[in-house]
């Protein structure tokens, strides 16, 4: 008679959640939960205001601040290891100095940025997923995620940044060649940046990491040094991408999109996730686009009300990642209801995908069949003021982990779909 199996399956979860997005500093044309850069705008359009005409002489003098703060809450209310609910914080500060206006050295820049994060991620502690449910999720603690000087050259065409720089603020990547630590958010690592955009329509862009952003909880508290550090046994990164901006030029068309088209590599030593014989290297390949479908108002510059199209790909070698490809992506909607022109309504789908060879080895070791995990999510932001947002958000989570079933009976894992 056969042995009982040491898993029990994993239900596919259902997750709801609320997140608030408060741009603290910034302006308003700045969405809070960008992972980009915010940069300044207009000075009187700050939720706090001109400081008493403090930041308008800042200004004059190439001196921006700007800043974010996005709290998340979620609960798990179907399937999955366990039901509950999380509550996590991320906040964003940034610092810009423009050295042409004080000390006259021109096309140069230079940014440093603060990521603090508090509270328990919502895919560990109930979801399982390796898809990671929240995009605003940060461990505890304050990290320098960039730290930074810019120059550009030829008419600002081309620009070099040399500092402390993460990697997906310009490459959109989702880690899928799971083996590589890429400086990503809120990390970062020593690095050089060469862009090139010859043209509105073209764009280059290739970075140097010498390694990952120092310890593995990369904060900068205590102490300092560990969320500064790159160390020696890192091994360097490099990236290339090459983007297309098509629909713009002279005034955005209907069709209007950008496309980015990308490889990392990375040289140093990895094992094979079966044999775990050592490998030389280890790389990926990415694709992500934003096509604009159908506008409401094509001959008003600048509006965005309509409909458009977001995708995502990427791919990783099997034999030295355990989840090595996945897609994703989903149409989504700005300004559907009438008088609410900024909000967007969004549906996407998101696969990950498991090595067949880590899932043979899984099998054979007495473990959990891998095959693929999959994510239905449904959100809505709704702008209540210039500076504040909320977005309502159900995900539904298919075989979370990527398995068919769980892990031993005694770990607890959680799977949960996420409202943010």
């Amino acid at each position: 008679m056969r042995a009982p199996p040491r898993f029990q399956p994993l239900r596919r979860a259902l997750t709801a959640g609320i997140i608030g997005c408060c741009a603290v500093l910034l302006p308003f044309k700045v969405k809070a939960a960008d992972r980009a850069r915010l940069s300044s705008g207009g000075r009187a359009d700050f939720l706090t205001g001109d400081w008493y005409g403090l930041r308008a002489r800042l200004s004059d003098q190439g001196i921006e601040f700007s800043g974010s703060y996005t709290l998340a809450t979620y609960r798990n209310t179907t399937g999955g290891v366990s039901r509950g609910s999380t509550v996590e914080g991320a906040a964003d500060l940034n610092f810009d100095f423009d050295p042409t206006k004080l000390l006259h050295w021109p096309d140069v820049e230079f940014h440093a940025g603060l990521a603090i994060g508090h509270g328990p991620s919502v895919s560990s502690e109930r979801v399982g997923d390796v898809g990671s449910l929240s995009s605003y999720y940060i461990a505890s603690g304050v990290y320098l995620q960039e730290f930074w000087i810019q120059k550009k050259l030829l008419d600002r065409r081309i620009a070099l940044r040399v500092g402390r720089l993460a990697a997906d603020l310009e490459y959109p990547l989702y880690s899928f060649a799971d083996s590589i630590e890429l400086p990503i958010y809120p990390r970062g690592a020593l690095g050089a940046q060469f862009r090139y955009e010859p043209n509105s329509t073209w764009f280059i862009s290739t970075a140097f990491y010498a390694g990952r952003s120092g310890s593995s909880e990369g904060a900068i508290i205590a102490p300092v040094a560990a969320g500064l550090r790159s160390t020696a046994a890192d091994a360097p990164t490099v990236i290339a991408m090459i983007g297309l901006n098509h629909g713009y030029d002279p005034n955005p068309q209907a069709t209007a999109g950008t496309w980015k088209f990308g490889v990392y590599h990375s040289r140093g030593d990895f094992a094979d996730v079966a044999t775990y014989q050592p490998l030389r290297g280890n790389q990926g390949f990415f694709v992500n686009g934003d096509q604009g479908l159908w506008r409401e108002h094509p001959t008003i510059s600048g509006d965005s009300q309509g409909l458009s199209l977001i995708v995502i790909a990427e791919y990783a070698p099997p034999d030295r990642n355990r989840y090595h490809y996945g897609f994703g992506g989903g149409p989504y909607y700005t300004g559907l209801v009438r008088g609410r022109d900024a909000d967007v309504l969004s549906l996407n789908m998101f696969s990950s995908f498991f090595s067949k060879t880590y899932a043979r080895h899984s099998v054979s070791s007495d473990g959990p069949p891998f095959r693929a995990e999959h994510r239905l999510q449904l959100s809505y932001q709704a702008f209540i003021t210039k500076y504040f947002s909320i977005i309502a958000e159900i995900n539904y989570v298919i075989q979370p982990g990527g398995t068919i079933t769980a892990l031993p009976r005694s770990e607890e894992h959680t799977s949960e779909l996420q409202s943010r």
